[in-house]
């Protein structure tokens, strides 16, 4: 068996059918797809049911809700593929993507081969590149190649900026096991420490920079479309954990510290500025996540945060400025605001065409 493919299943009967039909209709033939279906109580069972019936490379599990970590750590004991695989139930592979990463790594020796996700927007199906993303790229680019493998040495480099997600990349199953990686169980943001993990004990990881994984964005079953309170309370709890998962061999070379701060600060960037827009967070909850996520900051050494903006932002997180970062986060509205009424008036602007008229 060449991957093994898992997917944590919870109440996601409206997108299941079409993440499975992608799955199943991978070219790579030689897999396994193990599915968690994680206390769901719509019609998700009956789908898996199904699909499972018509596919037998297709299996399921049943477990009483304990979250997507839960699942995924389960799906991994029962894998029997040279590599591990996700998906989450709500995205679409494309039907090379699997293939693609199996015969990547192979040919270059890796413990993980690593694509690049492209993502569209789940209320306006548009397709869109969140700044993040537009980030990563840009920080492995190598001068044009498509494919770029890293050794040891190179790989904390990676670590900032390869996505912290499970769900675009494959590792080998023996890996996993020997590193003892697993997903938090108890903390949202339960990638990050299986993340890392994995990467600082891969000796050799591969990019293949093309756009493999389709990810929903703004999906109201997943934590980054629905995160709240609790979520964005997690994120200062996750990298106490990581810190308390990661070998303090590992923890004592200054490159793998250097990455693993370049990360925190990354993540804090991207998670403050959805805390600052989301309406359902009052401000004097703001202010108290503002606090916490500065107490710990203001632990790490200093750092370079690629982009001035980001520095800058990095910089009122470090220093406890809450009152100017609210005002950042103010003007980015603002900006983006101006920008859709200029692309309307411009679409106004340009004449439409006009159907010719049938002599």
């Amino acid at each position: 068996m060449k991957v093994s493919i898992i997917i944590p299943v919870h109440n996601a009967a409206r997108y299941l059918p079409a993440c499975l039909t992608a799955v199943l209709g991978q070219s790579l033939k030689d897999i396994e797809v193990i599915c968690i279906d994680d206390g769901s109580f719509d019609s998700s069972g009956a789908i898996l049911s199904e699909f499972s019936q018509k596919d037998p490379r297709l299996s399921f599990i049943r477990q009483n809700h304990s979250g997507p970590g839960a699942a995924r750590n389960l799906g991994i004991g029962y894998a029997i593929g040279e590599y591990l695989g996700f998906v989450d139930s709500d995205d679409i592979p494309h039907e090379d993507m699997v293939s693609q990463l199996y015969y990547t790594a192979k040919e270059n020796g890796s413990d993980m081969a690593v694509c690049y996700p492209s993502c569209f927007d789940d209320l306006t199906k548009a397709p869109t590149d969140p700044s993040y993303f537009q980030q990563a790229k840009k920080m492995l680019y190598d001068g044009g190649k498509v494919t770029t493998t890293y050794d040891q040495n190179e790989i904390p480099y990676l670590l900032p900026w390869v996505p912290a997600a499970p769900w675009n990349k494959i590792v080998k199953t023996s890996l996993v096991r020997k590193s003892q990686a697993r997903f938090s169980e108890t903390i949202k943001h339960e990638d990050l420490p299986f993340y890392v993990m994995v990467m600082l004990h891969a000796q050799r990881i591969t990019i293949l920079r093309k756009e493999l994984y389709r990810y929903r964005i703004n999906c109201p079953t997943s934590l980054t479309g629905n995160p709240g309170l609790t979520a964005y309370r997690d994120i200062i709890k996750i990298f106490e954990e990581v810190h308390k998962t990661t070998p303090q061999y590992l923890i004592k070379k200054k490159p793998v510290r250097n990455a693993l701060n370049m990360l925190h600060i990354l993540h804090v960037n991207i998670w403050l500025n959805r805390i600052y827009r989301d309406k359902k967070i009052n401000q004097s909850q703001k202010k108290e996540l503002f606090g916490k996520i500065h107490t710990q900051v203001k632990k790490l050494p200093p750092v370079k945060v690629p982009g001035w903006i980001d520095h800058l932002q990095y910089l009122m997180v470090r220093y406890n400025v809450p009152a100017l970062f609210r005002w950042k986060v103010k003007l980015d509205r603002l900006k983006e605001s101006l920008y859709k009424i200029y692309t309307i008036q411009s679409r106004k602007a340009c004449p439409q065409p006009t159907k010719k008229l049938n002599k």
